[in-house]
This record gives structure tokens, C-alpha cells and sequence, in this order.
């Protein structure tokens, strides 16, 4: 476990604003995607990996609508591709951020 830099459990759900409970939902029906490390009392443990591999499960099902299913399918058809499609929206939110501010101040 040296050279990375862990979280536990508790401060990934505060990253994604959700419940311990979910993550962990997430983290076991996702096995191939989220591997949390568990120290020496069993406490799961997320790499950086894991919690790229959060996001993009959170998008596909909680900002996307989608299934379990079909949140796998996407994700096996290739992880950069979900993660390029998550910068675009964040990038796109950011943009549309600007210009509500933009269009307020006017």
C-alpha cells in the first residue's frame, strides 16, 4: 500500500454525496471496475483508479438514468470513452455555468 494514496469508504461517499451504503452497493457490483484495497480490520480502502471508476458508474446511473446493466455494457465498451464523455459534460456544465452568469450580470 506505499507510493498511493488511499481513502476510506466514508470520504469517498462525501466526494460523491451519497451514502457509505451505496459505494459499497457499487464497489460489489462492480468488481471488475472498483478493486478497493482492505487493510489489516477489513476497512475497504479506494485508490484514485476506484474512484475514476465511481465517477463514471455515478454518471451512467445516477446523472444518466441508466441501469445497472446498461451502466456495465457502457462501461465495457470501453472505460476512456465514458471518461471522455464525463469531461465533455463536465466542460459543457462549466460553459453553461459561465453564461447563466454571464446572462444575469447583463
Amino acid at each position: 500500500m506505499k507510493g498511493q494514496y488511499y481513502y476510506t469508504i466514508g470520504q469517498v461517499a462525501k466526494m460523491f454525496d451519497v451514502n457509505v451504503s451505496l459505494i459499497r452497493f457499487w464497489s460489489d457490483t462492480f468488481p471488475e471496475y472498483v478493486r478497493p484495497d482492505r487493510n489489516n480490520k477489513g476497512n475497504r480502502l479506494y485508490r484514485e483508479a476506484d474512484i475514476s471508476a465511481l465517477k463514471n458508474i455515478s454518471r451512467l446511473v445516477k446523472d444518466q438514468g441508466m441501469t445497472l446493466e446498461g451502466a456495465r455494457n457502457r462501461l465495457r465498451l470501453g472505460v476512456d470513452e465514458v471518461d471522455r464523455r464525463s469531461e465533455a459534460i463536465d466542460r459543457l456544465r462549466n460553459i453553461r455555468a459561465t453564461l447563466v452568469e454571464v446572462h444575469e450580470s447583463l
